[in-house]
Formats: structure tokens, sequence, C-alpha cells
């Protein structure tokens, strides 16, 4: 049986005092140490033959320990559905002393949700609040739903990239002539626009044919190292966007 009474700290903070009787606490030591019996080793007895009286005077405070955060553990729960406590937060526990033939006595404190008892709303007015949405913000979201709908088409009536173009594409940089370590990447799918190769973007592939391999651009790195990254372009796709009409499914 477990016995618990509530202290009110604050409308939010609770003081939870719970007490274990002592046969509960008996049953649990009884249990610990056959437990520990089971295992433990000492010099002349065989495993599992230990003698409880050794096994209390060696391990006894190990054990206690164990039982004391077990029986918290199998009676705040009972106690806080008792008192219809619902805890925002892990209680935190402050144990007492476990000992045979006594009753195991700790306090939580426990963090809840404030009482609201709701009052003087009858009669509050709320202005309704109509929503605006632009013809741009319309265009807009259309767009971003098109593009998440759009498909890669392979490019086959040329071999030079252009401008909006999707490359496939080996990439491997260089500094000073020499590979650069790390910088070596297969299979890139780069746009041929302006922006970085960490953008994905590379608008020094323009006019490169399926094949090349171009240096797409020089740049000065600590000190007067010249980094160039050069490309093996693959492939060549264009990505296409559904028109309005079969976006939406209309003949």
């Amino acid at each position: 049986m477990v016995q618990s009474r509530v202290e009110d700290l604050s409308p939010v903070v609770k003081k939870v005092s719970v007490e274990v009787t002592p046969d509960r606490v008996k049953d649990a030591l009884d249990r610990a140490f056959t437990s520990v019996s089971r295992t433990v080793k000492l010099k002349g007895y065989r495993q599992g033959h230990v003698p409880r009286r050794l096994v209390e005077r060696y391990f006894g405070d190990d054990v206690k320990k164990d039982v004391a955060q077990k029986l918290v553990t199998g009676s705040i729960h009972e106690a806080l559905a008792e008192h219809r406590l619902d805890p925002v937060a892990p209680p935190r526990v402050e144990n007492g002393a476990v000992e045979p033939g006594q009753p195991f006595k700790y306090t939580a404190t426990v963090e809840v949700r404030p009482r609201v008892e709701p009052k003087d709303y009858e009669g509050l007015t709320v202005p309704k609040i109509e929503p605006i949405v632009t013809d741009a913000e319309v265009g807009e979201r259309i767009e971003e739903m098109r593009s998440g709908q759009a498909m890669f088409v392979p490019v086959e009536s040329r071999d030079v990239a252009e401008a909006g173009d999707f490359v496939s594409a080996d990439y491997e940089g260089f500094v000073d002539g020499a590979p650069l370590r790390g910088a070596k990447r297969e299979g890139v799918l780069l746009e041929v626009a302006e922006g970085s190769l960490l953008e994905n973007m590379a608008e020094g592939l323009l006019g490169a044919r399926v094949g090349e391999t171009p240096i797409i651009f020089e740049d000065r790195r600590a000190g007067s190292s010249k980094v160039d990254p050069r490309e093996v372009v693959r492939s060549m796709s264009i990505l296409v966007l559904l028109g309005i009409q079969a976006f939406f499914g209309f003949d």
C-alpha cells in the first residue's frame, strides 16, 4: 500500500509526500537480495550459495539504493494518480532511507499545469478578418506547384549547352595543374546559369559541348595558387513545366 498527501507550494508547484508500507519494502528487499545472491561471488562460496548475511554486509548499501529507486518508480505514479496531478516535467525526488521493518518515505516536487477558470467572456465581440489574397500571390504559388511537378527532358536536337539548360557532368578541381583533394565528383547536375558550383550552377558551361572538358573558371586562393574546376559534360536536359491547363487537369 502507498499513502500520500499533497502540499501546495504555488498554483503550479506541488509537494507530494509518499510513504510505502513496511511489507512492500520487505518484499522489494527480499527480491533484490535474492537476485544479487544468484550472481555474486565470494571466496569460499560457490556462486549462488553465498549466505544472505554476507550479501547484506558487502553489498547492502548498493542494494538499498537500488531498492529505493525502484520503490519510487513503482509508487510515484500511484500517488500522482490518486491526487489527479498531471506533471509537465519529471518530478524532483528526495529519497529517504530503506530499512527492513520500516516504511520508506520520500517527497516529490512536481510542476503541474495551472488551473484556469474562464470568466467574463460572455458578450465579447471578435472582429471578423477577411483574408486578402492578391493575384501575384496566387501566381507565385501556382509557379511553386508547377516547379514541384516539373520534369527533366533530354536534349537530343543539339549538343551545345545553352542558358537555362541542366548539364550532367563529372567535376574535378585542380590547383596549379595538380588535382585538388576532395574536389572530385561524378554525375553532378548543374544549371547553366550565373552562380557558384556550391549552388550547382555553372555559367562557364555556356557553349560547352557534350564530351568536352572545359575549364569553367579560374580563381586565386592561398596566395598565387590557381584553382580551375574542370567539367566533362555527359549530357544535357531542359526542365519542362506543365502548362496551366495540363497542371490543373483541364482539356
